[in-house]
């Protein structure tokens, strides 16, 4: 069995990362996080195939 892509949600609101984790997780390994700083943790230590982010994510910008 090959393993199931992975998927990374960055989003400052939590009920939309729990959302989209709960509609994803039976068919991804999904992890989140709430802003940049747990964004590029991930990063560092996981291979993620897509990446969903806010555009707005407080007082930061989800492209930059």
């Amino acid at each position: 069995m090959s393993p199931q892509p992975t998927i990374l949600i960055v989003d400052d609101e939590k009920h939309t990362r729990d959302g989209l984790r709960s509609l994803l997780e039976n068919e991804y390994d999904v992890y989140v996080a709430a802003d940049i700083s747990g964004a590029m943790n991930v990063l560092e230590r996981e291979q993620i195939d897509v990446l969903f982010t806010d555009l707005r994510l407080g007082g930061e910008d989800g492209m930059t």
